[in-house]
């Protein structure tokens, strides 16, 4: 093995990330920006527009996109689907976390099929959110 591995408790740097946040409620965005700011990412992008979120996850190099499903539930699952078939941006492998709030067992299965590697239920909470992307880094 040529790679070193990191132990599991040492703090991974994410300052060079750079997220796509689309859809967000006002108040979701603002905490959720400042614990990515917690977390030592800087480089956020939000957008409200889901044709926005659809265009700058084609042309920007984002490492994490996170999009809030309520209510666009269909677009946000077409955008992971089209990341995950090289459909979109040249990145099939950019890290894909989905809220969404209560779903129906199938609702779960299409968002999970469509390629989102997490799904985070709604109203957003802190620690769920921070473990979740330490998880996922």
């Amino acid at each position: 093995m040529t790679g070193q591995v990191s132990p599991a408790n040492e703090k991974i740097d994410l300052s060079k990330l750079s997220v796509i946040f689309g859809q967000p409620d006002k108040h979701d965005a603002q905490e959720m920006e400042r614990q990515l700011g917690v977390l030592g990412i800087q480089n956020v992008k939000i957008f409200r527009n889901m044709d926005w979120v659809a265009q700058a996850v084609h042309s920007e190099e984002a490492d994490l996109f996170l999009c809030n499903m309520l209510g666009n539930e269909s677009h946000a699952r077409r955008i992971f689907s089209s990341v995950r078939n090289q459909q979109v941006g040249d990145n099939p492998f950019m890290v894909m976390m989905s809220m969404a709030g209560m779903m129906t067992e199938d609702d779960v299965r299409r968002s999970i099929d469509s390629g989102t590697d997490d799904l985070i239920t709604l109203p957003f909470r802190r620690d769920n959110f921070v473990t979740r992307l330490n998880d996922l880094a």
